[in-house]
């Protein structure tokens, strides 16, 4: 049975003063019979033993109304992401950006020269750019200017001293440099010059291009850009209508 608060204390107090005095009231009635009060004394005894069973049944303070559900259990959460992978995953997109924007350079630049003489644009080709690639490898120790000799394949080198300077554009901007040395009408370099970059960049057969840029072991950059199909052959014009003497 729950402990009774004070106010249950009080109220059981004047209970028992009650019964004190409702039981002298009852002897009084019955004394007295004919009188008004002949029921007074069942109704006292009643009231009292609604007030006893009051006391004696069990507090609902604080008690709830309902039973509070439970939580469901936390269900199996995966495990939080690792941090190094987040940082390759960022790394491996950052590389995707830089490569596919230097091809957009390679074949940018190339078209542009091959538009100015009305031959038709390349088409990067990745076949091209791995087989440039994997030789670009070979040269890291050397860097050395050689190209593969491929005889398959045409093929342009650079070269340059700090890999950050020398980009894709500025490589086949300085093998498009060598036009000023090219004679069209003879079909022949200026003697003691180079043009051979040049003219394989616009030779009229040529459909696809893959190229790689390379970091040598010095801190130099290599550059390999293979031609398919190839050009620069013996007495042969790099121009769809080729060039006549006047």
């Amino acid at each position: 049975m729950a402990r009774p608060t004070s106010g249950v204390r009080i109220l059981f107090v004047l209970l028992v003063i009650f019964s004190f005095f409702s039981t002298f009231i009852v002897a009084q009635v019955h004394v007295q019979s004919q009188s008004p009060f002949a029921g007074l004394g069942e109704i006292v005894n009643g009231v009292a033993e609604a007030i006893q069973g009051a006391l004696e049944s069990p507090s609902p303070v604080g008690q709830p109304k309902y039973k509070v559900p439970s939580p469901p259990p936390p269900g199996k959460l995966s495990p939080p992401p690792s941090p190094g992978r987040h940082i390759r995953n960022a790394t491996d997109l950052a590389k995707r950006r830089t490569r596919g924007a230097i091809i957009r350079e390679f074949v940018s630049e190339h078209n542009k020269v091959r538009k100015q003489i009305g031959q038709v644009p390349l088409k990067w080709d990745k076949k091209l750019a791995r087989y440039a690639e994997r030789f670009g490898n070979k040269r890291k120790s050397d860097c050395l200017l050689k190209n593969s000799n491929s005889s398959i394949y045409g093929e342009n080198v650079y070269r340059g001293e700090h890999f950050e300077r020398h980009t894709a554009t500025l490589a086949v901007r300085a093998w498009a440099n060598e036009s000023k040395y090219y004679y069209p009408k003879t079909n022949s370099c200026q003697p003691n010059q180079v043009c051979g970059h040049y003219t394989q960049m616009i030779w009229r057969n040529t459909k696809r291009l893959g190229c790689a840029r390379s970091k040598c072991n010095n801190g130099a950059v290599y550059i390999l850009c293979v031609y398919d199909p190839p050009g620069n052959y013996d007495n042969e014009s790099p121009f769809t209508t080729p060039m006549t003497v006047d």
